[in-house]
């Protein structure tokens, strides 16, 4: 929080320059995993991604050897809910081959940021529901698709509605009278 108020107050005078060019060039000079993760950790208290410092954040969804690196990027789209299409690509591959079912499910839940009309989007998030193998991710999926409501309720009729309540009596009717079948031995 002092780190948010001293940005804007540094922004207020018009000398916010020097901390986002500080933090390009630590970015852009050191690749080591440590330097990204604390730069980025302040992009992520400071709220803020410039134009310069952009390109920097982006090459973080690729850094193949550190998983943190990624997580931590795909936690940042999350909290400052962005929504470029190039931030979009980066997550929808993070979501779809990353080893880390950590990284797979921050990808996943940071993809709430954008529309739920989009059907590449929807079909990605139930494919993960049905065909991922790790329980985390799946629990993000169905998340994801709890905050976007891809789907909308069908509106019935009061005479439909009705008609689907008699359907239900009857199956219901049907498995109790299947349970006395067993119970008594009749198979």
């Amino acid at each position: 929080e002092v780190r948010q108020n001293a940005a804007k107050c540094l922004s207020e005078i018009n000398a916010g320059h020097i901390v986002f060019d500080d933090l390009l060039d630590k970015f852009s000079n050191d690749f080591s995993s440590t330097n990204r993760l604390w730069c980025l950790s302040v992009i992520r208290k400071l709220g803020i991604i410039t134009s310069k410092i952009l390109p920097c954040y982006i090459a973080c969804f690729d850094d193949k050897e550190h998983a943190d690196v990624r997580l931590l990027a795909s936690q940042i789209a999350y909290d400052l809910n962005l929504k470029s299409e190039t931030v979009y690509h980066k997550l929808v591959f993070l979501a779809q081959t990353d080893t880390s079912n950590y990284v797979k499910a921050s990808a996943i839940k940071s993809l709430t940021n954008y529309s739920p009309k989009d059907t590449k989007l929807v079909k990605l998030l139930v494919w993960a529901v049905t065909f991922e193998n790790s329980p985390f991710v799946r629990l993000a999926a169905v998340n994801a698709l709890e905050v976007l409501k891809p789907l909308k309720p069908l509106a019935l009729t009061s005479s439909q509605q009705q008609t689907a309540y008699d359907q239900e009596d009857q199956n219901d009717d049907q498995n109790r009278a299947i349970t006395f079948d067993i119970i008594d031995g009749d198979f």
